[in-house]
């Protein structure tokens, strides 16, 4: 049997994370924050429909927010930029932003201190 060679570097990348200590994530979302939302029957099928506003709303419900700020709390110190940042994964995701922020050209979120 022949192993194709992009499952070795898979799975090679993969053993490397595992063995080096670093976090994995998904778009940066934890596994278990990732596979935890998916049992959820309301997110998959607003995630496999596109409706990214159902989804956004669904995952608030959820207060998966909450714990992917608690996932970084260590990671990132300053409240401000670990909002910022876990809004900017939230944002990839469903398009969504709270009216704190406001979207640059390259598609970054930034403070509207205005």
């Amino acid at each position: 049997m022949v192993v194709p060679y992009p499952l070795i570097l898979l799975v090679g990348v993969v053993a490397l994370m595992f063995a080096g200590g670093a976090p994995i994530t998904f778009g940066g979302l934890p596994p278990s924050i990732v596979f935890g939302a998916l049992q959820d029957g309301q997110v998959r099928k607003a995630l496999f429909s596109a409706d990214s506003a159902s989804l956004q709303q669904r995952l608030k419900e959820m207060e998966v927010d909450k714990q992917v700020d608690d996932y970084y709390s260590d990671r990132i110190n300053d409240s401000r930029d670990r909002e910022l940042y876990t809004d900017q994964i939230f944002y990839n995701y469903t398009g969504y932003h709270n009216e704190e922020l406001e979207e640059t050209n390259s598609g970054n979120l930034i403070w509207n201190d205005k």
